[in-house]
């Protein structure tokens, strides 16, 4: 069944699935002179550290950020720039980084959660959420005392990025001829059911067609006058990738003072930190991979990969379960599974009507996983199970994402 769903993953927006194939030396280009020029303004610093930690630089001053240069980075309300605060601005970043090639100019929307404490005394630190989909307010998450201690929330300036086509940047993936429709109940993304062939192969004519519409969109063809005075096009496609954003974090790194970037990454942003950290190791002071993503770059092979994981892990709780009777919640969490599952299948209709969620195993994986990490309800629902008891499973169902969203 796990295999089956895994499917999804195949499906991914053509713009995320597409590597970019520019091959070149250095990520950021040094000979961009208008770039590098204005970063060398803003840059230029003492090779003597500051006092401050061990280890660390300080950040450079709230003044020093409200007047970087906007003609590279423009803060959208500078005025917000102050201790624990939050504001947000816009990258212009050349969508490529060939020495000797004018691009045309991308904006990645930024944002920064400045330290309590400033000058920041460990620095900036740079952080991912995963998805590729999470957005510049990973700031907030991965920026909070949960993620990073009471201590570090006060010492470090936390920044965080739409990554290209997403969130604020621009251009963006949210258009028209990149869009599958989820909602329509006819459609084939609604209809989808993992356990069919033809249905699955309908589904993937469906997001061939949108692959091929969204490639084909007129404002991804993005231009620029070459130095010899040529008209040259670039498909914007071929620049979002995650080599893209570690470039546009180094660009980042050099606009807000040159200095060592710590960087933190969960899920998918472990291959982005991970990315980071391969192509500019010098620039790096401390490196957090959470829930490291296999940076394999072929997706069939990852998803499965994802697939067989999961259905180990499942397997291996309810081995687990089997062999240790007195540390599992319920008698026979076997049957448990093989229950609820069975009832989710034959309920789906209503699944979809209560929950929005077409497919019952996604809901099958939600409660699994649950499972994993929280045994409070699981006997009693288990017992409704074994009742076939629907309408109670949903209830509690309903009542657990009731608290979940207080």
């Amino acid at each position: 069944m796990m295999l089956l769903s895994a499917v999804r993953l195949l499906l991914l927006p053509v713009a995320i699935a597409i590597a970019s194939r520019q091959d070149h030396h250095d990520p950021v280009s040094r000979s961009d002179a208008n770039f590098s020029s204005r970063l060398l303004r803003r840059g230029r610093r003492s090779t003597k550290p500051k006092q401050g930690n061990a280890n660390f630089e300080p950040a450079m001053s709230l003044d020093f950020f409200k007047n970087v240069d906007p003609d590279v980075f423009e803060w959208v309300n500078p005025d917000e720039i102050a201790p624990g605060e939050a504001t947000c601005g816009f990258l212009n970043a050349p969508l490529g980084s060939l020495p000797d090639v004018i691009y045309p100019i991308v904006k990645v929307y930024v944002c920064v959660k400045f330290a309590a404490i400033q000058p920041a005394p460990k620095g900036n630190i740079a952080v991912h959420c995963g998805g590729p989909g999470s957005l510049s307010g990973c700031v907030y998450l991965m920026g909070s005392e949960e993620s990073l201690g009471p201590d570090n929330v006060n010492q470090y300036n936390v920044i965080g990025f739409d990554q290209r086509g997403m969130g604020r940047s621009e251009p963006t993936f949210v258009v028209d001829e990149c869009h599958v429709n989820n909602h329509d109940p006819n459609s084939a993304r609604v209809l989808i059911n993992f356990n069919d062939e033809e249905s699955v192969r309908a589904l993937a004519q469906v997001y061939k067609g949108r692959a091929l519409a969204c490639w084909a969109y007129e404002g991804f063809q993005l231009k620029a006058m070459s130095k010899d005075g040529v008209e040259k096009t670039y498909h914007f496609l071929e620049y979002s990738g995650t080599r893209q954003l570690v470039e546009d974090i180094e660009r980042v790194r050099r606009i807000f003072g040159n200095h060592k970037l710590s960087v933190f990454g969960i899920s998918y942003g472990t291959k982005v930190m991970g990315s980071y950290a391969t192509v500019f190791p010098s620039n790096v002071n401390l490196l957090v991979l959470d829930g490291n993503d296999d940076p394999n770059v072929d997706i069939v092979e990852n998803t499965v990969d994802i697939a067989r994981s999961a259905n180990q892990r499942i397997d291996f709780f309810m081995s687990s379960c089997e062999m240790f009777p007195d540390t599992c919640p319920v008698d026979n969490m076997r049957e448990c599974i093989n229950e609820l599952n069975l009832i989710f299948k034959e309920n789906s209709d209503d699944i979809f009507n209560t929950f929005g969620i077409r497919n019952p195993s996604d809901l099958m994986f939600a409660i699994i996983k649950g499972m994993f990490a929280d045994f409070a309800n699981t006997p009693t629902l288990c017992a409704f199970a074994d009742q076939g008891d629907y309408e109670s499973i949903k209830a509690l169902l309903l009542l657990q994402d009731a608290d979940t969203t207080k």
